[in-house]
């Protein structure tokens, strides 16, 4: 176990000092970490695959409906909770 350690170290040595001897500016090595860390946070997401959404009801008062056309709700965009929920915060939201 220390055996295992004392050699981790050492690797460890051992690439810090490549690394040091290949870029000798701190201003490279600081940019080639930028430029590894920027790479390796591209990474997609993943979603999970239950997730349904919830249809919403739109319920309009019976004054309304008398006076304007009935709305028209595309099919391939159904009104759902998470939307309705999505859109009222972002109507609120001062910081737009």
């Amino acid at each position: 176990m220390i055996l295992m350690r004392i050699e981790l170290i050492l690797d460890s040595i051992f690439i810090y000092r490549f690394v040091c001897s290949k870029f000798d500016s701190m201003k490279t090595l600081f940019l080639l970490f930028l430029m590894v860390l920027s790479i390796s946070s591209c990474r997609k997401d993943k979603l999970p695959n239950n997730v349904k959404p919830t249809n919403y009801e739109l319920n309009l008062p019976p004054i309304i409906e008398q006076y304007l056309p009935p709305m028209e709700i595309p099919a391939d965009n159904p009104l759902t909770i998470e939307g309705v929920a999505l859109g009222r915060k972002l109507f609120y939201e001062t910081n737009l």
